[in-house]
């Protein structure tokens, strides 16, 4: 069994395109994203984080359309968040 790769928030900012920050002060304490990891601060597995960027939670409505670069999980910020969507 292969053991899941884990990400820092720094690692979720550069796949998403934004500061790491962010990451830390917004996206972690959103009730839909993942639960970190207790090993260490701002810790999660991969396949979480991504498994959340492509699939909106239930009732999210239609996804506005952004840039053409905007990855899946920008576009997912911007179809769940309450003063972008």
């Amino acid at each position: 069994m292969e053991t899941p790769e884990i990400w820092t928030a720094s690692d979720i900012a550069k796949w998403i395109g934004v500061g790491h920050m962010y990451v830390s002060e917004h996206l972690s304490k959103r009730s839909d994203f993942p639960k970190p990891l207790p090993i260490g601060r701002h810790r999660w597995f991969r396949h979480e984080v991504i498994e959340w960027a492509e699939y909106p939670p239930v009732g999210a409505g239609t996804p506005q359309r952004g840039h053409p670069s905007m990855g899946k999980l920008q576009a997912h910020i911007i179809w769940t968040s309450p003063t972008l969507g």
